[in-house]
């Protein structure tokens, strides 16, 4: 479901970039296996995040009131802090910027068929897997 967020978020009319999505993938949430080797060997299970920027969701905003006055306010703090920098839609890099470790639990029964004893160094690289057709991204 996050690459199929991603693609709506990310599609007209919305535009709304995605900063990235922390997969609940042993190579991206422990990748190191540094959990692992503490003996908590599911702690990269946890469930994935969709990141957007606040000014970009803003448009979009919460029914929930409090929610909706906190996003308000990290965007007009990003706004104020960050205004030269340009949020852009999913570009994702061509190369890997670091090699993981091969984690032991990438053959869990935790993770979905498609990711199943598969090693992946980012983020990008597990959304192609899923499904994401945005970009041709080359592994």
């Amino acid at each position: 479901m996050p690459v199929q967020l991603c693609t709506l978020l990310q599609s007209d009319p919305l535009n709304i970039p995605v900063q990235t999505i922390d997969w609940g993938h042993p190579n991206i949430r422990n990748g190191n296996a540094r959990e692992y080797n503490l003996g908590r060997k599911n702690a990269w299970a946890r469930e994935h995040q969709l990141k957007v920027f606040a000014e970009a969701f803003q448009p979009i905003g919460f029914r929930i009131t409090h929610k909706n006055a906190i996003l308000k306010e990290m965007a007009e703090y990003n706004r104020t802090h960050y205004s030269n920098t340009k949020n852009k839609l999913c570009t994702p890099p061509k190369r890997i910027r670091q090699q993981k470790v091969e984690h032991p639990q990438e053959n869990s029964d935790r993770l979905p068929s498609q990711l199943k004893d598969k090693h992946f160094d980012s983020y990008w690289q597990v959304c192609k897997d899923l499904g994401c057709v945005r970009y041709n991204i080359e592994k």
